[in-house]
């Protein structure tokens, strides 16, 4: 889940925070005004889980090699490695 390697990549510095502009109605197709996204510093919208832009960091990491994934075999769990 994504909203588990957000802090990860922070603390090491990889990503930054990205506050919104505040969102003016008609609000866009698949605004959820319950909705906060944890990479976007708590704005309104969408959650962390549906960020394309958190998506696309996170692949623009793996694709520079500067993050890979290895898979836990005692907890099933997916942890990031630098």
């Amino acid at each position: 889940p994504y909203g588990q390697i957000l802090p990860y990549l922070v603390q090491k510095g990889m990503v930054e925070l990205k506050p919104l502009p505040p969102t003016k109605q008609p609000y866009p197709p698949g605004f959820d005004r319950n909705a906060r996204c944890d990479y976007h510093a708590g704005s309104p919208g969408h959650n962390i889980e549906d960020c394309r832009a958190f998506k696309y960091k996170v692949q623009e990491l793996i694709d520079c090699q500067l993050i890979s994934f290895k898979k836990e075999s005692h907890s099933g769990m997916v942890t990031p490695s630098p």
